[in-house]
C-alpha cells in the first residue's frame, strides 16, 4: 500500500463546463441549457492530479502494457460547487495485474465532499484487442424511458474529455501510441462513458446523482456509436431510488454498466 499524500484541490471551472458539454454532446444533447454546476464525475479530475504518476510508475508502456478500467465508484456526499476548497488523500495499492485508488476528500473547513474508488486492470496492449463482451441487454418491463442512441463518440468529443479531466492516457488521445501497439484505434476513456450517467439522468428528469458504480465490461473505440439503456432497479417503497445504466455498442454488445443512486433531493 503507498499512502497518497493530502493535497489540497481546487475546483476549475472552466475544466468543469468544459465536461458538461463533452458529456452533453456525447448524447446528442443541446449545450446551450447546459448549467453551470459542477459534473458529478469531476472527482476524477482530482484523483487523475493526485494519482497519475504512481499509475503511471506501475505500467511499463516501453514493454507493451497498458492499464485499463475495470471498475470506478464515486460518491458525492453534498453538491460540489465552484467556490469549494477541497483536501484530497487516500493510498494506491499495486500489483503485477491490477491497480487500486482510493481517494477521500474534504472541504477545507471541514465535512466530507466526496470518495472514489478505482480499479485499474494491467495487461498487455494485445489483450484489448481480444477482449469484447458478448452479453447484452435484453428488453424489460423496468426500462425507464426508450433506448437512448447517440451520436458516435467522436475523436473531437474524447481530445475535449481527456483535456477537460486531465486524463493524458495516450491510450485516449495519441494514434501514434496505440498502432505502436497494434492497437486499431484510441481507447474511449471509461470514465466518459460512465460520466454519461447524469446527462441522461437530467435529461429524462429523473433527479441528482448521489452514487455511481460502474464496471467495464469491454472496450469502446472512437468513432463506434453507443446506445443507452436506463432501467429502473428500484426495490424498496420510500428508499433511495436506483438505476442501471447499460451502455452497449449500437446493436452490439454492452460496454459498460453502472449503478446509480438518486438524491431525495
Amino acid at each position: 500500500m503507498i499512502p497518497i499524500a493530502p493535497r489540497r484541490a481546487r475546483i476549475d471551472e472552466d475544466a468543469a463546463r468544459s465536461m458538461s458539454i463533452v458529456l452533453a454532446q456525447t448524447i446528442g444533447l443541446d449545450v446551450s441549457g447546459v448549467s453551470a454546476t459542477i459534473p458529478f464525475i469531476y472527482p476524477l479530475r482530482i484523483v487523475a492530479e493526485t494519482a497519475s504518476a504512481q499509475i503511471r510508475h506501475h505500467v511499463d508502456v516501453t514493454n507493451g502494457q497498458i492499464a485499463i478500467h475495470e471498475s470506478q465508484s464515486i460518491r458525492c456526499e453534498r453538491v460540489l460547487v465552484a467556490a469549494d476548497d477541497l483536501t484530497a488523500a487516500g493510498e494506491l495499492k499495486a500489483d503485477d495485474a491490477m491497480v487500486s485508488i482510493s481517494l477521500n476528500a474534504e472541504t477545507v473547513g471541514g465535512g466530507p465532499a466526496f470518495s472514489s474508488a478505482t480499479r485499474l486492470r494491467v495487461v498487455p496492449a494485445a489483450a484489448l484487442i481480444g477482449e469484447t463482451a458478448t452479453a447484452k441487454i435484453r428488453p424489460t418491463v423496468n426500462a425507464v424511458a426508450p433506448v437512448i442512441v447517440s451520436q458516435r463518440v467522436t475523436s473531437d468529443l474524447v481530445l475535449a474529455y481527456a483535456q477537460a479531466a486531465g486524463d493524458f492516457n495516450p491510450l485516449h488521445t495519441d494514434i501514434q501510441f496505440v498502432r505502436s501497439l497494434e492497437i486499431p484505434e484510441r481507447v474511449v476513456p471509461g470514465m466518459l462513458l460512465a460520466g454519461l450517467a447524469e446527462p441522461v439522468v437530467a435529461h429524462l428528469g429523473l433527479g441528482h446523482l448521489l452514487e455511481l458504480r460502474t464496471r467495464f465490461l469491454a472496450p469502446c473505440f472512437v468513432g463506434e456509436r453507443i446506445s443507452i439503456t436506463v432501467l429502473d432497479v428500484q426495490a424498496i417503497p420510500q428508499a433511495t431510488r436506483r438505476l442501471r445504466i447499460a451502455i452497449a455498442l449500437h446493436e452490439g454488445p454492452l460496454v459498460c454498466i453502472s449503478d446509480v443512486s438518486l438524491r431525495d433531493d
